[in-house]
């Protein structure tokens, strides 16, 4: 199985702009960083172009790969350490930036994302279980 490691930016519940703030996330995190829409987990990476999915197991010519741990990592502001904030297994890994689902909640400019899982598959650890990486 392959695995992807991300970093993202410092949220407490990563459920959006409305009720939480990006802490060293950068310029390129303007949205939530891990979106749950009903069933589905949608993650963005910030990546420049695209995830050289090559790199974990996929052929060049592949737009997507299955399959993938994705560990997701985030800097916590407090102590400026990494630490892991949740995990999604079984993920598809897009190569690039895949556009918003028309006619849902996150069906605007801006809202992309290039990894998807099963809700069922992902868990996004509270602070208090959040353990440091580096």
């Amino acid at each position: 199985m392959a695995m992807l490691f991300c970093l993202v930016g410092w949220m407490e519940k990563y459920q959006g702009l409305e009720e939480d703030s990006i802490k060293g996330g950068g310029s390129y995190i303007q949205l939530p960083d891990l979106v749950m829409l009903w069933d589905v987990c949608r993650g963005f990476v910030n990546c420049n172009s695209q995830i050289r999915i090559e790199n974990i197991g996929a052929d060049e010519r592949d737009d997507y790969i299955d399959v993938v741990t994705v560990i997701w990592g985030a800097k916590d502001p407090c102590h400026g350490k990494v630490y892991i904030v949740g995990w999604y297994k079984n993920a598809r890994v897009y190569r690039y930036f895949q556009d918003p689902t028309p006619n849902t909640v996150r069906d605007y400019d801006g809202c992309y994302y290039n990894v998807e899982a099963k809700a069922s598959d992902c868990v996004l650890l509270p602070n208090r279980l959040r353990r440091r990486l580096i």
